[in-house]
């Protein structure tokens, strides 16, 4: 499957006029509080040997491979979701998020790019994660009951190719730290047994003002579209760089412990 490349989306992404807090827009979130389904953290590049299957996990995986089809490094992303234990649960997401290859699908199901400069975001030396649109919808229903839903990700991460179009590489979820405080983490989520990384401080500008700034958050990713050769649900993408002119200014408060949980 190819992606259209949505004109009106390129277009003012291309003029620097898109908007984007929603990366973590995640108004009323800061009381969410997600059921821990396990404490190991997410493998990295490579998991180790594949566990051994299931009846269902085989089913699962032929529908991940078939997703994947015609994917770059498609291969390798299904041989990493084997390799996660999680291809069930998974598949779930790769059902409910295939149609968003399709970037105008996502925008009219409510993903949007919010209303300020629609950023890349990045973290030079390390890797990328590309341009965020956000479901307030979702958000907002996680708010309220807590629960993480898998087939209705918080996010959704696009990077650009160099003719620009824009290509689904991520379904994320979010978090906002209930004491806005980087030296604690006691509220912190986790999906499928994976702790959500952080607490971080806001990757983008929400607002011209001063202090406009996404929160200190948490967020979990899961590279379901792009190889990712630091691991399935690592943050960071060694594989993506920001087009020139599309990276946030440096946050006021950057310092040595800016990403330290990323």
């Amino acid at each position: 499957m190819v992606v259209r490349k949505n004109r009106r989306l390129a277009n003012v992404i291309a003029s620097g006029l898109v908007g984007a807090g929603v990366m973590l827009g995640l108004s009323g979130m800061a009381g969410a509080s997600a059921p821990d389904h396990g404490t190991h953290r997410a493998g990295g590049g490579d998991p180790g040997p594949a566990p051994a299957q299931s009846a269902a996990d085989a089913k699962a995986m032929k529908e991940t491979r078939a997703y994947l089809a015609g994917v770059p490094d498609g291969p390798r992303i299904a041989l990493q979701v084997l390799k996660s234990g999680k291809a069930r649960e998974l598949a779930r997401v790769y059902r409910a998020t295939l149609k968003y290859r399709d970037i105008d699908k996502a925008l009219a199901d409510g993903y949007s790019p919010g209303p300020n400069t629609m950023y890349c975001v990045e973290k030079p030396g390390v890797g990328g994660m590309g341009f965020h649109l956000g479901n307030h919808t979702y958000i907002d229903e996680t708010a309220r009951t807590g629960v993480y839903d898998l087939e209705h990700p918080h996010i959704l991460v696009y990077t650009r190719t160099p003719s620009g179009r824009m290509e689904l590489a991520v379904a994320e979820w979010g978090k906002i730290d209930e004491d806005q405080n980087l030296a604690t983490d006691d509220d912190r989520p986790s999906m499928l047994g994976m702790p959500f990384e952080g607490p971080m401080l806001g990757h983008v500008p929400m607002t011209h003002g001063p202090g406009g700034w996404m929160p200190i958050h948490f967020d979990k990713h899961f590279w379901l579209y792009k190889y990712n050769p630091a691991g399935l649900a690592k943050p960071w993408n060694p594989r993506v760089t920001c087009p020139a002119g599309t990276t946030p200014p440096p946050h006021p408060d950057a310092g040595a412990n800016a990403h330290a949980s990323h």
